[in-house]
């Protein structure tokens, strides 16, 4: 696989820590995210390639942290893919996703097949 940096956005540290040993056991780079500065600390260290997230936060709204991301991406980076991941199944939330720019929205965690399916289907292209 190609992908070579994908941030996973929670403030719950239990389900950022399952979706990195998912991730890394598919040889992938993941990096946590579970705060508004850390997004922008990572963000000075390079663009991901992935983004999965959760939509909705204690602290901030996952509206705040995606408004983040784009504000802090380096000159001429595109915004990455990003997957929204939900414990509701509410058509409104999805809808929601979709219009603050989000790629893919999943109603539950991902489980391994699911997130290496993920992780394919926006994996950059080899040129």
């Amino acid at each position: 696989m190609n992908i070579q940096k994908i941030f996973v956005i929670d403030t719950d540290p239990e389900i950022v820590d399952s979706l990195m040993q998912k991730i890394e056991s598919f040889g992938l780079e993941a990096n946590p995210v579970t705060s508004y500065e850390q997004i922008i600390d990572m963000l000075m260290q390079g663009t991901p390639d992935l983004i999965i997230m959760d939509l909705g936060f204690a602290q901030l709204e996952g509206k705040s942290f995606l408004e983040a991301i784009r504000q802090n991406l380096s000159p001429g980076d595109m915004m990455p893919p990003v997957s929204v991941m939900n414990g509701s199944n509410d058509h409104f939330l999805s809808t929601y996703a979709y219009d603050l720019g989000a790629s893919d929205f999943h109603a539950t965690s991902y489980d391994a097949d699911s997130l290496q399916a993920l992780i394919t289907d926006y994996m950059p292209s080899e040129e």
